[in-house]
């Protein structure tokens, strides 16, 4: 029982793999990242939230400039670029995006998009995951 269970196993992990492989190599969406043009922006006086320490970072300035973040700090202590298209954040949140990492790539829902998958082999289930994946990775 336990050979036949590791050799599934085996042959789910190895056909996602190959999915995966695949689907990198001929790609159906490619995410290509925008150089935002333009003079930077400074989001001045917020509340920075630091998911490291769990802490609040009031009055804080962060810009950004070419789609990455130059500084960030204190108000007082970052130096806004003369140029820079000032956002007041006063009152305002700023936190780094979040991401799902409970997902379930294999799901089968009820209904009709559950009914067309109710005799996937294995394989096909591996495929589909790993194309769920992609998506979800590639949607930003």
């Amino acid at each position: 029982m336990a050979i036949k269970i590791l050799a599934k196993l085996t042959t789910i992990a190895t056909t996602f793999l190959m999915g995966v492989s695949l689907s990198h190599a001929h790609p159906k969406n490619t995410f290509t990242q925008q150089t935002v043009q333009g003079p930077p922006i400074a989001l001045v006086g917020g509340n920075v939230v630091d998911v490291v320490s769990g802490k609040i970072l009031p009055n804080y300035t962060i810009v950004v400039e070419s789609n990455y973040i130059k500084a960030i700090g204190p108000a007082a202590e970052v130096t806004v670029p003369e140029n820079a298209k000032t956002i007041d954040m006063n009152g305002k949140w700023l936190m780094p995006g979040l991401m799902n990492m409970h997902v379930h790539f294999g799901l089968q829902l009820p209904g009709a998009a559950g009914a067309a998958l109710v005799s996937e082999t294995d394989p096909q289930l591996a495929l589909r995951m790993a194309e769920n994946a992609y998506k979800s990775l590639y949607s930003g």
